[in-house]
């Protein structure tokens, strides 16, 4: 007897799910080891419970409210996959026939249908027919495929009519083939897909399955579609894998090319469905449309991704067709797991919340790099925009609490709109203005590392900016009519680093509600990419040392080293011997260049040759 046993995971919706290795398992059940040192849940039940709790990384009271997407947690899938293949009816495909001696099983030609629970191996090529499953068993049909190979030009090669669950199991060291398209088009329970199943079905085994859908879709699932350690590899002329209800991933390495979607989960009408879950694996998808897209969550836990959608960044968006590379209807939460977005839209795309707690993505947009509907939450993790529209945008509230992240943008860096910005890879400009302060709209920025480099607005609040503690570096614009700094409700500096160097049209700096010190200083001249910016105090002591990787004529500048009473010197040019960073200087000596201006501070904010600028709006 051969067992592969796999214990899958609540689809819990915080950003601090939970895993016990790779086995985890239901609340208050027994456990069974097995031959393989695998565990079974003894107990049968199925909880809504979330036990977790998620940690508090901000640094300040967080007056903002966040969307409770926990409150609609689908319940805890258990599969085991185990099987015994000394016990299996074999069945086997011979071109347009199958031979079978089994009273659950019935072959008429090339039609297939297994009509009880049970066991079945599935081997040898039908060239022109059709595996159904139609039971009302309440136990599980195990269809063990073993080099099986299934085509049909006109129906769908595999066929799930009913049963309480199916688990489709890959035997090691065979490569399976399913080629086919759909029956009837237009309903909504046509079977349009090559692999099609209205019942529960899980996808395992450590073999490979190779699957086309030659007129629609490559794999559906109405219900619960769940895929364990498994190779696949589809190719579909709509939606490539798709799991209606819930779709859950672990373990897995998929490569799909697709005309619609990649990665699918849509049920907009059940409470608590259409939700996308990835534990693990490796995924290489290719879609015209979205990449990974649910109805509600799209969470991932960890896992390595090559997504890309819509042709890429290089493509403009479309006003009809969706192509993003990660996008949930009421949240995405991204929990780890390293991945490369290239998407003609938005990279990663909420219509809710959004989450990132850890990982590492590098994306590249025709659009946002990363965007939120209502509310973003960046608490640690590296994000590389590559390209962008905006960089990272929400509609109304952005929390960074950590991370490191580096943003090259053709508009702004950081955006809130509160629903007024020009998204959309059009133009730059100054969308609203002091008339059009947005009082829900904060960027609050409590730790990490954040390098700007944009053409548009480094960071641009429709309403406030809060910064307490991280780095802050931006870079650009070069271009008057926009700002490295731009705020319309109030900017409150009370921690941290933040340096802004940008054009002279509209610069700004934090304001005087702050509690740490700041400067807004105007050079006499615009100094050219790569030239240094230098500050340093009385005693000839570093402040800071700065290169610019854009031209630039104004620097915003706040920092705890800048004390009350103290007179400082501002040098552009120059050399140092210190170590650089994202443009920053440590250490080492600096050999000065040419002396701009002098400053002393004696209030919070303190502006130095600004022609009709200042902390507020010029």
């Amino acid at each position: 007897m051969k067992k592969l046993t796999l214990i899958l995971f609540s689809l819990l919706m915080s950003i601090s799910l939970a895993f016990v290795g790779c086995s985890p398992t239901q609340p208050g059940s027994e456990q069974t080891t097995t031959e393989d040192g695998g565990t079974v849940n003894d107990g049968g039940t199925t909880q809504d419970q979330d036990t977790t709790k998620e940690e508090d990384t901000t640094k300040e009271e967080d007056t903002t409210k966040e969307e409770d997407t926990t409150k609609e947690e689908p319940p805890v899938a258990v599969n085991s996959c185990e099987f015994d293949k000394a016990s299996a009816v074999t069945i086997t495909l011979n071109g347009t026939s199958a031979d079978v001696s089994d009273s659950g099983v019935k072959a008429e030609g090339g039609i297939v249908t297994i009509s009880s629970a049970g066991t079945y191996l599935i081997k040898g090529t039908l060239a022109e027919g059709q595996i159904i499953v139609n039971t009302s068993d309440k136990a599980t049909v195990k269809l063990l495929f073993d080099g099986a190979s299934i085509t049909s030009a006109s129906v769908a090669p595999v066929h799930i009519q009913k049963a309480e669950l199916v688990e489709l199991i890959l035997m090691d060291g065979t490569t399976n083939t399913v080629v086919g398209g759909k029956t009837t088009a237009g309903g909504e329970d046509d079977p349009n897909a090559a692999i099609y199943s209205k019942a529960d079905m899980t996808i395992c085994g450590s073999g490979a399955l190779q699957v086309t859908g030659a007129l629609n879709d490559g794999i559906t699932g109405k219900d619960t579609l769940t895929i364990v350690d498994s190779t696949i590899d589809v190719t579909a002329t709509d939606d490539g894998i798709r799991g209606k209800d819930f779709l859950i991933i672990q373990s897995a390495k998929i490569k799909i090319t697709a005309g619609g979607d990649g990665l699918k989960s849509d049920n907009d009408e059940g409470e608590g469905k259409g939700y996308i879950t990835i534990a693990s694996g490796t995924f290489d998808v290719v879609a015209a449309g979205d990449a990974i897209t649910a109805e509600t969550v799209v969470t991932i836990q960890n896992g390595t991704f090559s997504l890309k959608a819509g042709g890429g960044s290089t493509n403009q968006p479309s006003d009809t067709t969706s192509m993003k590379g990660i996008k949930g209807g009421t949240s995405v939460i991204i929990n780890g797991g390293e991945m490369t977005i290239d998407a003609a839209d938005d990279g990663i795309h909420s219509n809710g919340t959004l989450k990132i707690t850890d990982g590492k993505l590098t994306i590249s947009s025709g659009d946002d790099g990363v965007h939120s509907e209502t509310q973003m939450d960046v608490s640690g993790g590296t994000i590389d925009v590559k390209k962008s529209y905006e960089g990272l945008e929400s509609r109304t509230v952005m929390n960074i609490s950590g991370g490191d992240i580096h943003i090259v943008s053709s508009d702004d860096g950081l955006n809130v709109a509160g629903g007024v910005d020009g998204s959309g890879g059009n133009g730059g400009g100054r969308p609203g203005g002091p008339g059009n302060v947005c009082a829900s709209c904060l960027i609050n920025i409590t730790g990490g590392r954040i390098v700007v480099n944009a053409s548009g607005d480094g960071v641009d609040a429709n309403g406030s900016i809060k910064m307490s503690a991280g780095v802050l570096i931006v870079n650009g614009p070069t271009a008057n009519n926009n700002g490295a700094m731009d705020y319309d409700g109030g900017f409150q500096m009370t921690g941290g680093l933040m340096i802004a160097a940008g054009s002279a049209g509209m610069p700004q700096t934090a304001d005087t509600t702050s509690t740490q010190y700041a400067t807004l200083i105007g050079l006499n001249a615009s100094q050219s990419a790569g030239t240094l910016f230098h500050i340093q105090d009385s005693a000839g002591n570093e402040i800071v040392t700065f290169k610019p990787t854009k031209n630039y004529q104004t620097v915003a500048f706040s920092s705890p080293s800048l004390k009350n009473g103290e007179t400082y010197k501002v040098y552009y040019g120059g050399s140092s011997t210190g170590t650089e960073k994202d443009g920053l200087y440590e250490g080492g000596k600096y050999t000065p260049g040419t002396m701009d201006t002098t400053f002393t501070i004696s209030s919070i904010v303190t502006s130095v040759n600004v022609r009709g600028g200042g902390p507020g709006r010029p």
